[in-house]
């Protein structure tokens, strides 16, 4: 069974349009990646820095290896270089 996973992350101030410039760039890689179901991106009308991702995985252990392969490529560096604080990722299993 599929798992949807929400991926909540606040720019810095001056740098959401950084942050969508990353996202926009590394989402084709995300949606090729093996187990990735979909990827959306949005952002919030009312908080101005916020960036916030629906996304849906073949399994946890599908998103944990992408997450991995994001880290051993340095894009979790470059994503916490324009973030204000840790992102927040949930994970939800359909009922």
């Amino acid at each position: 069974m599929s798992i949807v996973i929400t991926f909540d992350v606040q720019a810095k101030e001056g740098k959401k349009n950084d942050l969508l410039a990353l996202f926009t760039e590394t989402l084709a890689d995300t949606r090729a990646f093996e187990g990735c179901i979909r990827v959306d991106l949005h952002t919030e009308a009312e908080i101005q820095n916020t960036v916030f991702m629906i996304e849906e995985w073949a399994s946890k252990s599908a998103y944990e290896k992408y997450l991995a392969w994001r880290g051993e490529r340095g894009d979790m560096e470059k994503l916490m270089s324009l973030a204000a604080a840790e992102p927040t990722i949930r994970f939800f299993e359909r009922v």
